[in-house]
């Protein structure tokens, strides 16, 4: 963060308990594509599960990607249903205030930024962590 804003939420929840009452034929068949593809190339699917380095990833964009079968429809019905609770809060309001995210396996957003608001926020994107 290098500007803050105490008025803006960003809000941070985990993609497994959403679907955790689908069956995993579901999820591993749920296919999506980009909302919006460039002019004369083809619309790829995208598994909305997939295996990175052996770990489950996630891919999900409630904006960006829309269902392609009807197992994504049941993904995203999920999801959507259950997005207004169980996530946590987070303020980044002093520069130097720092959240990682994992895009992979966790959901996040934020509120509003009030008109006014000089907010600036900075990204990062790592391929690992090395403890």
């Amino acid at each position: 963060c290098k500007i803050g804003d105490p008025h803006v939420t960003t809000f941070v929840r985990e993609i497994e308990p959403l679907i955790s009452h689908l069956p995993d034929h579901f999820i591993s068949r749920a296919i999506f594509t980009a909302r919006n593809h460039m002019a004369g190339l083809p619309k790829c699917g995208l598994h909305f599960k997939k295996c990175i380095g052996g770990n489950f990833c996630y891919r999900w964009d409630e904006t960006f990607i829309r269902p392609a079968n009807k197992s994504a429809t049941q993904v995203r019905d999920a999801i959507m249903s259950s997005l207004n609770y169980g996530y946590r809060s987070y303020h980044l309001n002093y520069t130097g205030d720092t959240l990682i995210i994992d895009n992979w396996s966790q959901l996040h957003g934020r509120s509003a930024a009030p008109k006014e608001s000089e907010r600036l926020i900075e990204r990062t994107y790592m391929s690992e962590l090395i403890a």
